[in-house]
């Protein structure tokens, strides 16, 4: 028994080897050999074959072991499947392959996070709609509260943000910290975002848990034009954080003269202090 076991484990090992680098000849011949399609693979955190190939972007190794009677939905030690992998890293073809072999479109792993929201977070446009298209949750919800709105609205990918809206996603949804997408776009300068949300009815002075608004997520990080943005749109000037600093006094101590003088300019408080 002990025999039997140290070879299926160098069977395995060979295996995850074969499907990281791509190897399909070797795949097969180790499935011949009598390589255990869900085994999991060792030094993989409970990986399967068909996880690692889905990550790599090997579509005839996922094909192959498909075939072979892999488990689609098959997980690691963190709850996840190939269809996680294959949405993170953009592999298009896999992700329509598992789809179509029955792969659950709205899986959560241990975090809470789905495809969608992974596909959304790294930018892979074609694989967000694909999911949608599949009936995907839009207003799914991982264990840190993110949309895949807020995930692509904090990464900067506009066309996801167009498409979420466009299914219906909920523009205030308000994730972390009771933060917006508008929150996430203006902290990071995504001005074409901002600019899409507060035409999609985005709260322009929605705060977050601490009490910051986007114009003060703005002002703190120079973002000027969004400033000058979310100030035509009707942002109080006045609003403050919750230790009493407004937008004026967060862009002087971040060292924005150009935000400074804005401010000003728009009737910002002059006699603004920080209470600390």
């Amino acid at each position: 028994m002990a025999a039997a076991a140290a070879t299926e484990d160098k069977l395995l090992r060979a295996l995850a080897d074969a499907c990281d680098s791509g190897n399909t000849a070797e795949v097969s011949r180790l499935l011949s050999a009598g390589a255990p399609v869900n085994g999991k693979l060792p030094g993989t955190y409970g990986s399967t074959a068909l996880f690692r190939a889905s990550e790599h972007g090997h579509t005839d190794i996922v094909r192959m072991l498909l075939d072979g009677g892999a488990s689609v939905d098959a997980t690691n030690d963190y709850g996840s499947t190939a269809l996680f992998r294959a949405s993170e890293h953009g592999h298009t073809d896999i992700v329509r392959m598992l789809l179509d072999r029955g792969a659950s479109v709205d899986a959560t792993n241990d975090y809470g996070s789905t495809a969608l929201l992974l596909a959304s977070e790294h930018g892979h446009t074609d694989i967000v709609r694909m999911l949608l298209d599949r009936g995907a949750s839009v207003d799914a919800t991982n264990d840190f509260r993110s949309t895949a709105l807020l995930l692509a609205s904090e990464h900067g990918h506009t066309d996801i943000v167009r498409m979420l809206l466009d299914r219906g996603a909920k523009v205030d949804a308000a994730g972390r910290y009771a933060f917006t997408a508008l929150h996430r776009a203006a902290e990071y300068g995504h001005t074409d975002i901002v600019r899409m949300l507060l035409d999609r009815g985005a709260k322009v002075d929605a705060a977050g848990r601490d009490g910051s608004t986007a114009l003060l997520c703005a002002s703190d990080h120079g973002h000027a034009d969004i400033v000058r943005m979310l100030l035509d749109s009707g942002a109080d000037a006045d609003a403050t954080d919750e230790c009493g600093r407004p937008a004026l006094v967060r862009a002087s101590e971040s060292g924005h003269a150009d935000i400074v003088r804005m401010l000003l300019d728009r009737g910002a408080n002059v006699d603004a202090a920080d209470p600390g």
